[in-house]
């Protein structure tokens, strides 16, 4: 009826999965139809003398195999007519919650009785993070009585049956449908596979988290190269601590590794402990260590800055935690030492004077100059071996 694209979108599925996954479809001769629908359907010829069933609307017709006999035919809304063995109508999901009387949904539908558990826009039951009516106290709910992507699978159902009655004793339910701990695991079985955990980056972006994602295809990774180099994994992360919010795959055995993903963003891992981890080679595993690389990238304090910024908020002790350097930043005296030091007036540093700034700001001792240069290194974006005042003072304030 609409566009696939925002058909994906709604099931919870990252644009660029989405994308790759309908390029997939199609590639295997797949036709997809957008912004279309079946007016009518029935028979299209005569069997042994006997007028063939006329075209019908609506979906209750029994269908039989049409080997033996003529092919249904299909109007469409475009005015396009298509022959077809077999027509499966995906009329979609709705939740099991008539008989909750007197409930309301947000659009105003239901009424009488008094139930008082509010229902969504789509007949759902709205839970918290321990399944427990958001509405109703002491209501809790599960399975078909849920939205998506809970309203799934039996396994799903059997998992959120035994958080609702752990969340009814009064025991840590978990994170369930509605918490914030990124709900249940998606595994959608096509060819290729698509499994994901967690928010997408617009999603995380929408709920003002200022997130970034790192990406790696599968060719990234030996296995993946020789086997199955078109699959795709995103790690969506915040930008300010590194941590994971969210995995996004699609390829061979994504709903496989779709579990490991969960439990990274569960542990609320980092870019930087991803980096860290011994993977297995020659296994699709290492492409969460691929993606975690590519994230880090993008930060502008990334995993080589952490030992780094480590032994400068050591070095700094007290003159940074107790708010004197902060002080200097506000007041101009961090310009002012840097200008001091700039005494060719080039407006750069070298790491020797860089050091000699950082002490005349309360470093002590323990700030080496071999910290430092490894600090103009990193810094130094340019290539000159110096670093300017805009590039000394970013790195202050992450110090702070």
């Amino acid at each position: 009826r609409g566009s696939v694209a925002a058909s994906l979108e709604r099931i919870g599925l990252d644009p660029d999965v989405a994308q790759r996954l309908v390029k997939e479809l199609r590639v295997s001769g797949v036709s997809l139809l957008e912004d279309t629908t079946v007016k009518v359907y029935g028979r299209v010829s005569e069997v042994a003398g006997e007028p063939g069933e006329p075209l019908r609307s609506g979906f209750k017709q029994s269908l039989k195999s049409s080997k033996s006999g003529p092919p249904l035919k299909l109007s469409l809304s475009d005015g396009s007519e298509l022959e077809c063995d077999v027509f499966m109508a995906a009329a979609g999901r709705t939740p099991n919650t008539q008989w909750l009387a007197g409930a309301q949904s947000e659009d105003g539908g239901g009424g009488g009785g008094g139930s008082g558990v509010a229902l969504g826009k789509r007949g759902h039951v709205e839970v918290d993070s321990k399944l427990q009516s958001t509405s109703r106290r002491g209501v809790y709910a599960c399975g078909d009585l849920l939205g998506l992507p809970s309203m799934a699978l039996a396994s799903t159902a059997v998992e959120e049956g035994a958080r609702a009655v752990t969340g009814m004793l009064g025991e840590d339910a978990g994170s369930g449908a509605g918490g914030g701990g990124g709900g249940n695991p998606v595994g959608i079985w096509t060819i290729p596979e698509v499994g994901y955990y967690g928010p997408t980056l617009a999603e995380a972006r929408k709920r003002g988290v200022d997130a970034e994602e790192g990406v790696a295809t599968y060719a990234d990774c030996l296995r993946g190269r020789v086997f199955a180099p078109d699959g795709l994994l995103k790690l969506v992360f915040d930008k300010s601590t590194g941590v994971i919010l969210g995995v996004h795959i699609i390829g061979t055995d994504a709903c496989e590794l779709i579990h490991f993903g969960m439990s990274l963003v569960k542990e609320k891992a980092t870019l930087g402990m991803v980096i860290g981890q011994m993977f297995v080679a020659v296994t699709y595993h290492e492409l969460f260590k691929a993606a975690a690389f590519n994230g880090n990238s993008k930060l502008a304090f990334g995993i080589q800055w952490t030992e780094i910024l480590r032994i400068l908020r050591e070095g700094f002790g007290s003159s940074a935690g107790g708010g004197d350097l902060r002080a200097k930043l506000g007041d101009g005296s961090l310009r002012e030492a840097f200008d001091m030091m700039d005494k060719d007036g080039s407006g750069s540093l070298e790491a020797g004077e860089v050091l000699e700034v950082m002490r005349g700001l309360g470093a002590g001792p323990d700030l080496t100059k071999g910290a430092v240069a490894n600090l103009v290194r990193l810094a130094d974006t340019d290539g000159n071996g110096e670093i300017d005042y805009q590039e000394f003072e970013a790195i202050v304030r992450r110090v702070l």
